[in-house]
């Protein structure tokens, strides 16, 4: 199965599933807007290979969402969200958590895979033979889309309505003195978007070393 091939059935299956849930499709992701909230299926690639689908979140008040003339643009890079998170984490997060608010995972891609905090990270180097397996297996690739698609549907749509730029400002400040530009920046954008709508920040109840060796 070529890449083109993987991308359209997973168009298909889009379509089919999530265009009725308000979805709109953007190059090869698709994106739900409530504003200030905005949701991407994401597909995360690199140099060329396939690394599994993704939701991200941005919010349509930070200059990396919206154009010059004010609509809707969806960041191309992980990076230029607040929050990302795998689905298959997503899925292990809501088992262990009620709330978003609450989640151990890193979900900041900035300081989960760049920055010297992503030693944190739980990473699976088989990963990048799943995948390879996947792409390149159609009946393999065709059931991994439509799961990937249902945990949208139902954690990625329970994620949604709970979520709020106070978990994106979460998300951006769980390490305390990273210095990072695009990290400044969001913080900056979030801090500026809480305090003019008179919104409280939420201190985490538990500690990070806490959070490390429980999650």
């Amino acid at each position: 199965m070529t890449a083109a091939e993987f991308n359209d059935l997973t168009t298909n299956y889009a379509t089919e599933l999530l265009y009725p849930l308000g979805f709109k499709q953007a190059g090869i992701h698709f994106y739900i807007h409530n504003s200030p909230n905005l949701m991407v299926f994401y597909k995360k690639t690199f140099r060329g290979l396939f690394e599994g689908f993704y939701l991200a979140f941005t919010h349509d008040f930070l200059p990396d969402a919206t154009d010059q003339k004010g609509k809707i643009k969806i960041p191309a890079y992980l990076e230029n969200y607040p929050f990302s998170i795998p689905l298959t984490a997503l899925k292990e997060q809501y088992t262990k958590h009620m709330t978003a608010t609450d989640f151990t995972f890193d979900s900041n891609f900035i300081t989960r895979e760049v920055l010297a905090t992503n030693q944190f990270t739980k990473k699976n180097p088989m990963d990048i033979f799943t995948f390879d397996n996947i792409q390149h297996n159609s009946q393999n690739a065709e059931n991994y889309i439509k799961s990937s698609i249902d945990t949208v549907i139902t954690d990625g749509m329970k994620l949604l309505r709970e979520y709020s730029p106070v978990i994106s400002y979460m998300a951006v400040t769980r390490h305390k003195g990273v210095d990072n530009t695009t990290l400044n920046k969001h913080k900056t954008g979030l801090e500026k978007y809480l305090a003019d709508n008179k919104i409280e920040i939420p201190e985490r109840n538990k500690s990070w070393i806490h959070k490390f060796f429980n999650r």
